[in-house]
């Protein structure tokens, strides 16, 4: 199953942050079915899915990390109003000028 093989990889990682893209690369499985593990996974304390850096591509970008582990800090500032993006579902990308709240994305608009 696709959820144990992601599973075993961030345990394996602990600590670690890996985007989506990553874990799709690494694992070789589809890009939509490591979304969907990590959903599921990211209902137990062990995992979080947050903003960061992913430490595979160096980017920032949605990243799932496994306990133990630093706890996973909001380090991804919105590009319109500079505070900290504290969850997922907030973050928007925009073209060419990196990421924003997405409140922050409707009214700078």
């Amino acid at each position: 199953m696709i959820e144990d093989a992601v599973e075993k990889f961030l345990s394996a990682h602990a600590g670690q942050r890996f985007c989506h893209t990553c874990l799709s690369r690494r694992l070789d499985v589809g890009y939509d079915d490591i979304l969907a593990a990590t959903r599921r996974l990211q209902q137990r304390p062990a995992f979080k899915v947050d903003g960061g850096r992913c430490s595979s591509c160096r980017r920032i970008r949605i990243v799932v990390v496994g306990a133990p582990g630093e706890p996973v800090t909001s380090i991804v500032r919105c590009s319109i109003c500079k505070a900290g993006i504290a969850r997922p579902a907030d973050l928007v990308f925009l073209p060419g000028a990196g990421v924003a709240h997405r409140n922050c994305a409707r009214e700078g608009l």
